[in-house]
C-alpha cells in the first residue's frame, strides 16, 4: 500500500465517498462511508448544535428507568403522536451525548421550546413549557407540562428529535408577539410586508398555508417594519416573536 500523503485530493466531496479506519472491535482496516458517519454523529447527539438531541420510544416502560437519551410518554403508545396533542412528555434526564440536563429543565419553566425532527425540520412542535417535576415513577426521567403553540406532524417512533430553547422564560417578561395573517398574504406573494408594532427587531417564523415552515430573507425596515422575500410565490402566516 502507498504512503497515503502520495493519493490526490478528492476535490468534489459527496456522502457516498469512504474513509479507511479501524473499528474499535477489531485491528482490521475497514472503509467508512461518510453518509453513515454523518448519520451516526447526528443520531448520537454528538454534532454540537445547540440543541438537545433524544429519540422518541414508544416501547413500554418495563423498569424503573429509561434508556438515557430518549422522550416517551406514561401510558406508552407506538403509534405517532400528532404534535399538537401533546401536554405532558417524559424526558431522559441526560440526552444521546450522554451531557447531564437534569437542572435545565427546570430553569425552563415559563420558556418556549422547539422538538422538531431531526434532519426534516417541517416535522416540528413549539410549545410553552409551564413545569418541570422528577417523575415520581421513574429514576432519571423528568415530567414537563406543555402547551401546544403551533406546529406540523407528529413524533415517529425511534425516530430522533432536538429540542432547542426558542425564549427564555416568556411567561414572566413584559415581551409581545404578533400573529401576522393580514390579507395581502391571502393571494400567494415571494414578498411579505409587515408592520408589527412590536417596536423591536423581532425572531419571524413563517408556515404556508399546509402549516408547512418556509424559509426567507428577512430584512428589518425599522423597530416596527419588516419585509420577508421568498424564492417562490405563497400565503401562509408569519409568527414574531
Amino acid at each position: 500500500m502507498a504512503s497515503i500523503s502520495t493519493y490526490a485530493i478528492d476535490q468534489i466531496i459527496t456522502v457516498r465517498d469512504k474513509v479507511i479506519g479501524t473499528d474499535s472491535a477489531g485491528t482490521i482496516t475497514k472503509n467508512f462511508d461518510l453518509g453513515d458517519i454523518i448519520s451516526f454523529l447526528n443520531s448520537s447527539g454528538l454534532i454540537e448544535s445547540g440543541n438537545s438531541h433524544f429519540k422518541y420510544d414508544g416501547q413500554p416502560l418495563s423498569t424503573s428507568t429509561r434508556v438515557d437519551g430518549t422522550i416517551s410518554f406514561d401510558p406508552p403508545t407506538l403509534s405517532s403522536v400528532s404534535f399538537s396533542s401533546i401536554s405532558n412528555l417524559l424526558i431522559t434526564s441526560k440526552d444521546l451525548s450522554g451531557i447531564d440536563l437534569s437542572s435545565y429543565y427546570y430553569n425552563l419553566v415559563g420558556s418556549r421550546i422547539l422538538i422538531q425532527k431531526s434532519g426534516d425540520p417541517s416535522k416540528f412542535g413549539i410549545y410553552n413549557l409551564t413545569n418541570s417535576t422528577s417523575s415520581s415513577k421513574f429514576s432519571n426521567i423528568h415530567d414537563i407540562s406543555l402547551t401546544h403553540v403551533f406546529g406540523n406532524s407528529s413524533l415517529e417512533n425511534e425516530s430522533n428529535y432536538l429540542i432547542s430553547l426558542m425564549q427564555y422564560d416568556y411567561l414572566s417578561s413584559t415581551d409581545k408577539h404578533y400573529a401576522f395573517t393580514d390579507h395581502t398574504q391571502a393571494n400567494p406573494s415571494a414578498i411579505w410586508t409587515i408592520n408589527h408594532g412590536l417596536n423591536k427587531f423581532p425572531s419571524v417564523t413563517v408556515v404556508d398555508s399546509a402549516g408547512t415552515q418556509v424559509f426567507g430573507d428577512v430584512d428589518h425596515t425599522d423597530n416596527n417594519n419588516l419585509t420577508i422575500t421568498f424564492i417562490n410565490q405563497f400565503s401562509g402566516k408569519a409568527y414574531l416573536n
